[in-house]
């Protein structure tokens, strides 16, 4: 099974097409969106369109967060710029886009084979604000993997 992985398109809606033209060519079996969909890009309400309209798993990345929970990114940053285009992204939205991103997964575990699956998430694990870091300790994916099959980690941000 081929599965292309999408993550981060932060409304870049030329970079997203060019990338589905790719995904195209290669034939893949399933698509799986790992974050981070109509943020701090210029095409915002195109780019969420598009991404709707592949019927793929999306998980839900910080940004995507943000939109659904306003709250959300002054617990994340202070930055004024961020928080800025992330209200400017909100306010191209309609109430169809902001179900469409509540429909999105924490994570998602997709079996690969008779031994391995595909654990998918934004950030780390554990929630999509966090980074997962070179120094970051196997410990933190331990109580994830699964016991009877070998787990591929695999995550946006």
């Amino acid at each position: 099974m081929k599965i292309a992985f999408i993550s981060d398109i932060h409304a870049n809606i030329h970079a997203f097409e060019s990338v589905l033209k790719k995904i195209k060519k290669e034939k893949v079996d399933r698509i799986i969106f790992l974050g981070d969909a109509s943020t701090l890009g210029t095409r915002p309400v195109e780019t969420l369109d598009l991404l709707q309209s592949l019927k793929c798993d999306c998980i839900m990345g910080n940004h995507d967060d943000f939109m659904v929970d306003p709250a959300k990114i002054y617990a994340y940053t202070k930055d004024k710029l961020v928080i800025d285009t992330v209200e400017w992204s909100r306010a191209r939205h309609e109430q169809r886009h902001i179900d469409f991103l509540k429909t999105f997964k924490k994570d998602l575990r997709v079996p690969l084979t008779s031994c391995v699956d595909i654990f998918c998430y934004h950030g780390s694990p554990l929630s999509n604000m966090e980074n997962v870091k070179p120094d970051s300790t196997m410990e933190s994916f331990a109580n994830l993997s699964n016991d009877t099959k070998d787990t591929i980690f695999i995550g946006g941000h």
